[in-house]
């Protein structure tokens, strides 16, 4: 039986075509503090995902508890160690499963597990309370290797992080970023289609005067947070989303006809808070 050629076969000449608009998968980052509803987020997705947690370090996937759809690693809530994501990521890769996407619950976490494992394979003679320039850059190094094969899947992806203010923005000015090492940090943003701060807003129904909480999600670009959209002309986000829906989110992004534009928040006067 005949086989397509692949890549390899094809000379560099039938490998130059037109830009094309097609996208078939989404890999985000969606990166706040603790306790405004990224986990609680996932639950927006629809088809089977897989979540992977860190349970030692971050533990909150029971709020996904009443979504059918999904499933989380480890069922048992046991400690997950550097070399068990490598499996996980090995499982997803062989494609005997029916999952559509997968989320990883925290990369904050990944950092401390990336960590432990460069820590632990050290030599026997140095302190293990110092970690040196040299670790620091293997840590960088492993996480960026976990970004890159995990966003190579076939699948929708969705990486959450805890959040940090620091330096990196313009002139080096204090800004929002993903909660991981700087070197980790250069690998995530320029393989993501997707990158937003989460936060939360106090807000008067005007009906009953009360006031009610507001999931906002920024993407649009802001000189305090790092935030990243990949979208056609036709297929523009709001800068900041109201209450968003990653399902819907993404399915306007990727151009289906029956998607609609997902709803703007109203202005924040208060930027730096508001992200």
């Amino acid at each position: 039986m005949a086989t397509a050629p692949t890549s390899a076969s094809k000379s560099i000449a039938d490998r130059i075509a037109k830009p094309s608009a097609k996208t078939t998968y989404v890999a985000a980052t969606i990166f706040g503090k603790g306790g405004v509803g990224k986990t609680s987020l996932l639950a927006t997705m629809p088809g089977k995902g897989l979540v992977i947690d860190i349970p030692q370090v971050e533990g909150g996937t029971n709020v996904l508890s009443d979504a059918d759809n999904i499933r989380v690693f480890p069922g048992d809530g046991a400690p997950v160690t550097w070399d068990e994501l490598d499996k996980v990521y090995k499982y997803l890769q062989e494609g005997t499963h029916d999952f559509k996407w997968y989320a990883i619950d925290t990369i904050t976490a990944t950092g401390e597990l990336a960590k432990r494992k460069t820590l632990g394979e050290r030599d026997l003679s140095a302190d293990p309370r110092i970690v040196t320039m040299q670790d620091w850059g293997k840590i960088g190094e492993l996480q960026k290797d976990l970004f890159y094969r995990f966003r190579s899947l076939p699948m929708h992806g969705i990486f959450l992080a805890q959040e940090k203010l620091r330096g990196g923005g313009e002139d080096g000015a204090l800004e929002y970023q993903p909660d991981i090492s700087p070197s980790a940090l250069g690998g995530l943003v320029p393989s993501m289609f997707l990158i937003g701060r989460m936060f939360t807003r106090e807000i008067e129904n005007p009906k009953t005067k009360e006031l009610v909480t507001e999931r906002r999600l920024r993407v649009g670009t802001h000189a305090l947070s790092v935030a990243k959209v990949r979208a056609l002309p036709t297929r523009q986000l709001p800068p900041v989303l109201k209450n968003p829906h990653l399902g819907r989110t993404f399915a306007w992004l990727l151009g289906s006809p029956k998607a609609t534009c997902p709803e703007a928040a109203s202005a924040d006067p208060d930027l730096f808070a508001g992200g």
